[in-house]
């Protein structure tokens, strides 16, 4: 229902970044990223909207690879993955020692100034930051 809201926005205001954005995210809850990024990127030669920029600033900040291009992925140590599921999630052991993790959480405490995020993650509610934002 929602995305027919949008949609019918759209066909009165096209360029409207709120709607715009809204349209992204309801077809990546769909789990269509891809087609959210399609849409994120179409946005933007529309409407000068920050937002909209974030989004994609998010996206490209996360190394992604085709499922197809398998023999292309660099070396994975300390890299392990997940049965069933290797070529979407990685796990690393032993990347920084404690010494080094809370030089990391103090210079971004400081970078971030207590400007956590708490609401990025509707199913799973956290406090963190966005690594495109450091």
């Amino acid at each position: 229902v929602a995305y027919y809201v949008v949609q019918a926005v759209l066909r009165l205001e096209p360029n409207d970044g709120a709607a715009l954005l809204l349209q992204s995210r309801i077809v990546g809850w769909q789990g269509d990223f891809e087609e959210r990024e399609k849409h994120l990127e179409e946005a933007a030669t529309k409407v000068e909207y920050v937002p909209i920029n974030d989004a994609l600033d998010e996206i490209n900040a996360y190394y992604r690879h085709e499922k197809s291009d398998a023999h292309s992925i660099p070396s994975m140590e300390p890299w392990t993955t997940v049965e069933g599921i290797e070529n979407d999630v990685f796990v690393g052991t032993d990347i920084l020692d404690a010494d080094e993790c809370e030089k990391m959480v103090d210079l971004a405490e400081r970078f971030l100034d207590g400007e956590w995020t708490s609401q990025r993650h509707y199913a799973v509610p956290t406090t963190d930051v966005p690594v495109y934002m450091i």
